[in-house]
């Protein structure tokens, strides 16, 4: 679990770090090798979609399961959700209108858990 938490915890960094240098809000310049102004993006987030259903892990589980699908069939006895579940906080950042989502935030279920 220390190498997938340092992976999360280096993913937010990375988020934070476009934000503040592509976000067409921040105050810090960005320019090319050319001198060109960098493209300015509309919003910066990363999202945790939780403890989702799917045959993610199986190469470490401990327990007889066949497949990937047996194992993700399992998951939600586990507290899992669904893979719909899991998409609706990303799919929601995405298409929700100006103002709603924060850029440089960190969501899970819908919710601002961190600038």
């Amino acid at each position: 679990m220390l190498a997938y938490r340092a992976s999360k915890a280096g993913e937010n960094g990375l988020m934070v770090a476009l934000n503040e240098l592509y976000v067409k809000d921040s105050p810090t310049a960005v320019t090319t090798r050319g001198g060109e102004a960098a493209p300015k993006l509309h919003r910066v987030v990363s999202v945790h979609p939780g403890f989702v259903a799917t045959g993610l892990g199986l190469e470490t589980a401990t327990g007889d399961f066949k497949d990937a699908a047996s194992y993700a069939a399992v998951k939600p006895s586990w507290g899992a959700i669904s893979v719909e579940d899991g998409t609706d906080t990303l799919l929601w950042t995405v298409a929700a209108a100006d103002g709603i989502v924060k850029s440089g935030g960190f969501y899970y279920q819908r919710t601002l858990h961190s600038m």
